[in-house]
């Protein structure tokens, strides 16, 4: 398994946000986190990521993360995308992918001075164009975030956290805010991203998105997790309509 959720649960005073979820992602596959506000789904990610206190464990690679600071998840390559924009506006897209890398590219301030890590430069130039050209970004490398479409700017995020050769990206409502095309869009390259070999945990409002690409869906409700299977198991289970739309 690429992750494993074992007994999560994550408390802030008495209110207990998750409860003791299990679950696990599979290697190859879209797995989505989905469930009503409050639901208790972004606690996960911020759980996976060690930016709140939990108790059970979170195994990454078969790897227990428990301790394992945050920074140093992308060496694993593990990565992720934020439910608002995170940009660097005043960067080109370029730059702003490849900050994805400060982790995989060793280099310091003097030698880069001395000009002496020619070879690491190309490499991230490499690295950035052949993510950019799996995302539709290629022709926009010189370009300002502040100036392309709210879309675009998600794309750029979406590469940033794909350049460092990531294995498993967790995506935090990426289609939110996107209009009807840039959603066909997204799912398409969501779903090329898939086929490359790499890993997506996907917390997404959007049903039509989640059902569209998922191939396992999770459902949260009060920090609980009360179904989970595939698209059409989780359509059709009454537990998850009674959350979504409150039937008695």
């Amino acid at each position: 398994m690429m992750l494993e959720l074992q007994n999560l649960t994550v408390r802030f005073g008495n209110l207990v946000a998750v409860n003791k979820l299990n679950t696990s992602v599979s290697e190859g596959t879209i797995h989505s986190l989905i469930g009503p506000n409050g639901a208790g789904k972004t606690t996960v990610f911020n759980a996976i990521y060690n930016l709140v206190p939990y108790t059970g464990d979170i195994l990454f690679s078969g790897k227990s993360l428990r301790g394992v600071p945050t920074y140093r998840l992308s060496e694993m390559r593990m990565t992720r995308t934020f439910q608002n924009l995170s940009l660097f506006y005043s960067m080109t897209v370029e730059y702003n992918i490849a900050l994805g890398l400060h982790t995989a590219i060793k280099s310091s301030i003097l030698s880069d001075i001395a000009g002496v890590n020619v070879y690491s430069r190309k490499e991230v130039k490499q690295r950035v164009a052949r993510v950019a050209e799996l995302v539709g970004l290629s022709q926009l490398l010189n370009a300002y975030p502040a100036f392309l479409p709210y879309g675009t700017q998600k794309l750029v995020e979406l590469a940033r956290a794909l350049v460092n050769d990531s294995k498993l990206v967790l995506l935090d409502e990426p289609a939110a805010g996107l209009n009807a095309g840039e959603k066909e869009q997204f799912k398409e390259i969501l779903l090329k991203v898939k086929q490359g070999g790499v890993t997506i945990l996907l917390v997404e409002h959007d049903m039509g998105v989640v059902m569209d690409i998922s191939d396992k869906i999770t459902v949260m409700n009060f920090g609980n997790r009360i179904a989970e299977g595939t698209p059409q198991e989780i359509s059709e289970n009454p537990d998850v309509i009674e959350a979504y739309l409150g039937v008695n």
